[in-house]
């Protein structure tokens, strides 16, 4: 994850899937000040304009709701942040091989209801593929995705390459052959992660001989 001018447009897509993703929308979570990259439902929309999980069409709509309900798109922004802490604590109890608080598994079974209740199976050349009805009109349309990328994953057999990054917390689906994979990214994390480790080293090492000198 790098630490550039942070916006939407400099957020990488590290996590593998897109629920991992949604909650890696909150830049390094090991910082004392938290970035949060979604500071308004309008960030919401722009990350998923990004990711092209709504149409043009939808998200036009949905600005527009936006913009004549300003209150109502608040609420379910603070909802949506809602969803993605909720959504982080139940993948990273998981991947420690717990089971997810109670309370989370109820709030994620109702977002999962509604989520169902708005998908439909679309045969196409022997292919069956997951489309979703048209719902110009409702907030919730990213949620409704999201939940349902993070059922996916849940019942997948990826389920057990869910990692949580050592350097900056973002949690990412490791695809790597053997599961060895230690950070969301190589050539950020992974570069900041060996050189804060040779820092240490090399200032323990100093301290060492400072001390076998002082004898």
């Amino acid at each position: 994850m790098e630490q550039k001018q942070r916006s939407i447009n400099t957020l990488t897509m590290d996590g593998g899937w897109l629920s991992l993703d949604f909650v890696n929308t909150i830049a390094d979570r090991n910082e004392l000040h938290i970035f949060d990259y979604l500071s308004s439902y309008s960030h919401i929309l722009d990350w998923s304009s990004l990711l092209n999980i709504l149409t043009e069409a939808e998200i036009k709509s949905l600005r527009k709701l936006a913009i004549q309900n300003p209150k109502s798109a608040a609420r379910k922004w603070i909802q949506a942040l809602e969803v993605r802490e909720m959504l982080f604590r139940l993948f990273q109890r998981i991947l420690n091989g717990d089971n997810p608080n109670v309370k989370d598994q109820i709030t994620f079974n109702k977002w999962l209801s509604k989520s169902l209740r708005h998908t439909k199976i679309n045969f196409e050349a022997r292919n069956i593929l997951t489309s979703w009805n048209n719902l110009p009109t409702d907030f919730d349309q990213p949620i409704y995705r999201i939940i349902k990328s993070a059922y996916d994953l849940l019942i997948s057999d990826k389920v057990d390459r869910i990692k949580e990054c050592s350097a900056c917390g973002w949690l990412f689906l490791d695809k790597s052959k053997n599961k060895c994979r230690k950070w969301c990214n190589m050539e950020t994390c992974g570069s900041k992660e060996k050189s804060r480790s040779y820092y240490h080293r090399k200032k323990k090492l100093k301290i060492e001989n400072v001390s076998k000198q002082g004898r």
